[in-house]
C-alpha cells in the first residue's frame, strides 16, 4: 500500500515536469548581442572616466594643499619649484583648479588648523580678563531677584569696579546692536548702585551678558587646537611652555587661570606666525586662481554664471591682498555679459538680511551680524570701484563685449546701479568720482554720448 503511494506521488512529478513548457531565452538574441555590443562598452568607459576624474581631483587637492599650506609645511612664494609644480597641475585644468581655488578661499578661518592655533592662543591670552568678568556677570546674575533688584552688600566696590571695566569695553565698540546697548545699559545701573527702582527686565539682561561670556569658552576647532598645543608644549623642554601648557589644560575645563606677561609675549608671537601663513597660504590661493581664470579664458572655456557670482562675493573677503587679486581677476572677466550684471546686483545689496546672522559656536548674533555687515561694507568698496572702471571700458571699446552688453544693459548695470548709491555716506565720495569719469568720458567719445543723455 506504501508503494502505491509513493509509485502516485513519483508519477504526478513526472507529469507536472513533462507537463511544463520550456520558457527559452530571457532575451530575444538582437537584444542580448547590443547588450555585450553597446552597453558593456559603455558601462566599462563611464569607469574609466570615473577613475580619470578621482585622479584629476587627487591631483588638484593635492596642489591646493601644497599652495595653501597645512601646519608644518607651506611654500613662501609660487616661484619655488612645489609651487610651480602645483601651478602647471591646476593650469591644466583651468575651470576645475579656479572652483577648487575658490572654494578653499571661502571656507571659514577656524577650518584651516594653524588659525584655529592662532585663535585658541589669542583668547587665552585674554582668559584671565574673561573668567573674571565671567564670575562677576554670574555672581551678579544668581544674586538679582525676579523683578531685576539685588541687595546693596552684593555690589561692593570691587563688583562695580569690574563692571566699570566691562562698561568702559563695550561703549568703546564701533558699533553695537540695540540689545547690546539695553544689556550696558543695565550694567550701568548696576554699577552706578542701583540706586534706581528696577524695571523688571535688568535679570533676563543680565543673564545674556551671561550667555555671551559663555561663547568665550574653548569649544570647537579652538578647543581641539588648545588641547593639541597644550599636549605639544607640556612635553617640551622649554620651561616657560611648561607652565603655559598647565594653565592651559585649566583653560580646557573652564576653571580659572592667567598667563603672565612672559608667556602672554609668546603665545602672541606663536599666534602672530600662525595667522601670517594662513594668510599668506590665503594671497598665493587667490593668484592661482586668478592665474587658472586667465588660463581658462585663453582657451575659450565655459564658466557657468553661478561660479561668476560665487566669485564676486569674495570682493568680500576679509584679506585686503586677496581682494586685490579677485578685483584683478574680476576686470579679466569683464566681458563675460554676467559678471556686469551681478557687478549691479551686488551694488543694490547694500545692507545685509539680519536674519541671516545667526548664533554660532564662536560667535553670538549680534557679532555674526557685524562680521556680515562689515565683508558686505567691503564688498561693496569694489563693486562700486570696479563698476566705475568697467563703464569706462565699455566706452572706449564697447566692441570687445558680449551682444548682450547694450548700452541699455551698460546704463542699467552700471550707470543706475552707481547713481542708485550716490546718498550712500560710506561709497559717496567714489561714486560721485565715477560718475563724473563715465560722463566725461562718454562725453568725449567720438561717436557722441552713448550712456548719458546730452
Amino acid at each position: 500500500m506504501r508503494m502505491d503511494k509513493q509509485n502516485e506521488i513519483q508519477e504526478d512529478e513526472v507529469v507536472l515536469v513533462e507537463g511544463d513548457k520550456a520558457t527559452g531565452p530571457l532575451l530575444p538574441r538582437w537584444l542580448t548581442v547590443l547588450l555585450y555590443t553597446i552597453f558593456i562598452p559603455l558601462a566599462f568607459l563611464a569607469l574609466v572616466y570615473i577613475g580619470y576624474s578621482l585622479v584629476v581631483q587627487g591631483r588638484l587637492v593635492s596642489a591646493i594643499t601644497t599652495v595653501y599650506g597645512q601646519l608644518g609645511r607651506h611654500i613662501s612664494s609660487l616661484s619655488e619649484p612645489q609651487g610651480q609644480s602645483a601651478v602647471a597641475a591646476i593650469e591644466k585644468h583651468p575651470v576645475y583648479g579656479f572652483l577648487y581655488c575658490n572654494q578653499k578661499l571661502l571656507q571659514k578661518d577656524e577650518d584651516d588648523a594653524r588659525m584655529a592655533r592662532s585663535l585658541a592662543l589669542r583668547k587665552a591670552c585674554r582668559w584671565g580678563t574673561i573668567s573674571k568678568q565671567r564670575e562677576v556677570v554670574r555672581k551678579v546674575a544668581e544674586a538679582m531677584r525676579p523683578d531685576g533688584s539685588v541687595e546693596p552688600d552684593v555690589l561692593d566696590e570691587q563688583t562695580r569696579l569690574a563692571l566699570q571695566e566691562i562698561i568702559r569695553q563695550r561703549e568703546s565698540m564701533k558699533e553695537t546692536s540695540y540689545a547690546e546697548e539695553l544689556v550696558t545699559g543695565a550694567l550701568i545701573w548696576l554699577a552706578e548702585g542701583a540706586k534706581t527702582p528696577p524695571t523688571g527686565v535688568e535679570k533676563r539682561r543680565m543673564l545674556s551678558l551671561l550667555s555671551t561670556y559663555e561663547k568665550k569658552m574653548f569649544l570647537g576647532a579652538e578647543a581641539k587646537a588648545l588641547q593639541r598645543i597644550e599636549k605639544s608644549w607640556a612635553a617640551s623642554p622649554d620651561s616657560l611652555r611648561n607652565a603655559a601648557a598647565q594653565k592651559f589644560a585649566l583653560m580646557l575645563r573652564g576653571e580659572k587661570a592667567e598667563l603672565t606677561p612672559e608667556e602672554q609675549d609668546m603665545c602672541i608671537k606663536q599666534a602672530d606666525e600662525y595667522e601670517r601663513l594662513h594668510r599668506l597660504g590665503q594671497v598665493l590661493i587667490a593668484r592661482v586662481g586668478k592665474k587658472a581664470l586667465s588660463e581658462l579664458i585663453r582657451k575659450g572655456r565655459r564658466l557657468d554664471h553661478p561660479h561668476i557670482y560665487q566669485y564676486l562675493t569674495l570682493l568680500g573677503h576679509s584679506n585686503e591682498e586677496v581682494r586685490q587679486t579677485v578685483a584683478e581677476g574680476v576686470w579679466l572677466l569683464r566681458h563675460r555679459y554676467f559678471t556686469m550684471r551681478f557687478l549691479g546686483v551686488f551694488a543694490s545689496m547694500t545692507a545685509i538680511n539680519p536674519v541671516m546672522a545667526v548664533e554660532t559656536v564662536r560667535l553670538t548674533r549680534a557679532e555674526h551680524e557685524r562680521q556680515m555687515r562689515a565683508r558686505n561694507d567691503r564688498r561693496l568698496d569694489e563693486v562700486v570701484r570696479l563698476l566705475g572702471q568697467l563703464g569706462v571700458d565699455y566706452l572706449k571699446d564697447s566692441a570687445s563685449y558680449s551682444e548682450r552688453d547694450t548700452p541699455e544693459v551698460v546704463r542699467k548695470y552700471v550707470v543706475h546701479s552707481l547713481e542708485s548709491l550716490i546718498d550712500d555716506d560710506r561709497v559717496s565720495d567714489q561714486v560721485a568720482k565715477a560718475l563724473d569719469e563715465l560722463k566725461k568720458t562718454d562725453r568725449d567719445r567720438p561717436g557722441g554720448p552713448l550712456l548719458f543723455t546730452p
